[in-house]
C-alpha cells in the first residue's frame, strides 16, 4: 500500500509543491470519516489537534520530507510526530488509509452510503 500522502497526491492530481502548500490536507467530510477511527488521547501540553497530526502525516508522505521540516500550520514537530508513532504502532494509519481509500471509490460510483465500512 501506497503511503498515505503519496496516494492522495496521486488521487488528487498534485505536484510535491501543492502537497507543501496544503492542498491534500483533509476535507471536513473527509476528517468526519476518520476522526471516530483515531483513538483519544490526553491532550498534551503543547495541544497538538489529531486532526492537524493527520494532515501532517499526509504532508510528510506525501512531499517526502523529513518530520523537522514540517511547517509550523501543523503545530509542534515534536509532538506531532510522537503522537504519529503512537498511532502507527495502535495501527490507526492503516485504517486512516483504509477509510479515504473506501470514500473515494464510494465517491466514484456515485455516493456514500451510511454503512460503508463493515
Amino acid at each position: 500500500m501506497l503511503p498515505l500522502g503519496h496516494w492522495r497526491r496521486h488521487l488528487k492530481g498534485l505536484t510535491i509543491r501543492q502537497v507543501a502548500r496544503g492542498r491534500a490536507d483533509l476535507s471536513d467530510r473527509e476528517w468526519e470519516l476518520v476522526r471516530c477511527w483515531i483513538p483519544r488521547a490526553r491532550r498534551s501540553r503543547h495541544g497538538v489537534c489529531d486532526r492537524a497530526v493527520a494532515n501532517a502525516m499526509i504532508w510528510v508522505s506525501g512531499t517526502g520530507r523529513k518530520w523537522s521540516d514540517l511547517p509550523s500550520r501543523y503545530g509542534r514537530r515534536d509532538a506531532c510526530y510522537s503522537r504519529f508513532r503512537t498511532l502507527e504502532r495502535r495501527g490507526t494509519t492503516e485504517v486512516i488509509s483504509d477509510v479515504l481509500s473506501r470514500e473515494n471509490q464510494r465517491g466514484q460510483k456515485g455516493g456514500v452510503g451510511p454503512n460503508f465500512i463493515n
